[in-house]
C-alpha cells in the first residue's frame, strides 16, 4: 500500500507546529556515542513519544 502525499496536509502540519498546537513529545535525549543504547531502548517498546541524539 502506499500513498501520495502532496503540499497541503504538510503545510497544514508547518502551520501547526508553528502555532503550537502540534508538538513532538521527546522521551529522552541521549549523545551519540548512546546509539547502541538508543536503539535498544526503541527495540524494548518503551519509548513514548521520540528518541533524540545529539551531537
Amino acid at each position: 500500500m502506499t500513498a501520495r502525499v502532496g503540499p497541503e496536509p504538510l503545510e497544514t502540519l508547518r502551520t501547526m507546529m508553528d502555532d503550537g498546537s502540534v508538538s513532538p513529545v521527546i522521551d529522552r535525549t541521549l549523545p551519540l556515542d548512546q546509539a547502541n543504547e538508543a536503539i535498544a531502548c526503541l527495540r524494548s517498546g518503551r519509548v513514548r513519544g521520540k528518541l533524540t541524539l545529539t551531537i
